[in-house]
């Protein structure tokens, strides 16, 4: 007949009974075919190898901390893991390690902080985090990500734009500006007498042309063009549309859209859009070139011989 799998709830027998608390639990609940809890329950109840009551640790016990695991001291003193734990970190004992690393030399200790922890890491062939642990056992700071403004430097700020400074101190745009605010330092201005702008100026920017509007606020034809192009991204203001009349339109046909600009006063923008409206092809040099021929009574050849100077 083939054996039951578990004795569960059958008689202990002596032979079972003399090995209690003589080997693990586990190795007798499987040598016998029970369970753990069984084992447990029995071995409680004829109050073989009970959990000790709290006491006082012995100095043979305090020895021996640091030098076998926590779990394995527990199961050595009758004691919890946690209560292993907690008086080995009273008394400040570093844990039990299998593996005992490289000890650190003062000269190593001395690199820490003076550059980034990952390049210690690789210069010194440990690991980063037992760099950072090191470090952090030692109370060293980090190595600020980046370097701390020079006198020389902090001279440059507010003596031209943030970009420009960037650019000479090796910085980026955003760090020379929180730098110049974190020490008071004004913005810099191209004009001592440069006024802000205010709404009401905003609101005629694009209702009329840039060189009209200038006169009137008293500003400059550039600044007035920057106001609309780069803060308030406006379009120019273009004259009321006008009709064309028949002898514009012909126009188009023998002239280019400079000269059609010059000689009705017009914005290119304007003569651009007709001619493309009208599908009127921009004439070509050649025709343009018979043209003045005809009109001047010049040779079509656009070289003209220079007179001898002598």
């Amino acid at each position: 007949m083939p054996a039951k799998k578990n004795r569960r709830s059958e008689r202990w027998t002596l032979a079972e009974l003399k090995l209690l608390g003589k080997i693990p639990d586990s190795v007798l609940a499987r040598r016998f075919r029970r369970t753990i809890k069984e084992v447990v329950a029995m071995r409680e109840r004829r109050r073989i190898r009970l959990q000790t009551p709290p006491r006082r640790w012995t100095a043979r016990e305090i020895r021996l901390l640091g030098h076998y695991a926590d779990r394995e001291l527990a199961r050595r003193f009758r004691r919890p893991k946690n209560q292993v734990r907690d008086e080995r970190l009273r008394l400040k004992i570093p844990p039990y390690q299998v593996h005992q690393g490289r000890s650190w030399h003062r000269a190593e200790d001395k690199l820490l902080g003076t550059a980034r922890d990952k390049d210690i890491a690789g210069r010194l062939k440990r690991s980063l985090a037992s760099v950072r642990a090191r470090r952090a056992v030692l109370r060293i700071p980090g190595f600020p990500r980046y370097p701390a403004w020079t006198p020389a430097e902090i001279k440059l700020l507010g003596s031209a734009f943030d970009s420009d400074v960037a650019l000479r101190v090796n910085r980026s745009g955003p760090a020379v500006r929180k730098q110049r605010l974190k020490l008071g330092i004004p913005a810099f201005r191209p004009m001592p007498n440069y006024t802000l702008w205010t709404a009401a100026e905003d609101k005629l920017v694009g209702t009329m042309p840039d060189d009209k509007l200038a006169r009137r606020l008293g500003r400059s034809l550039h600044a007035v063009r920057q106001r609309r192009q780069k803060t308030l991204h406006l379009p120019p203001c273009e004259p009321k549309s006008v009709l064309w009349k028949r002898e514009e339109d012909q126009l188009l046909r023998t002239h280019t859209n400079q000269e059609v600009t010059a000689i009705l006063g017009c914005t290119r923008s304007r003569v651009k859009n007709r001619r493309h409206r009208l599908r009127i092809p921009t004439p070509r040099k050649g025709t343009i070139l018979r043209r003045n021929a005809a009109t001047t009574g010049e040779p079509e050849s656009s070289e003209r011989t220079l007179p001898n100077p002598t």
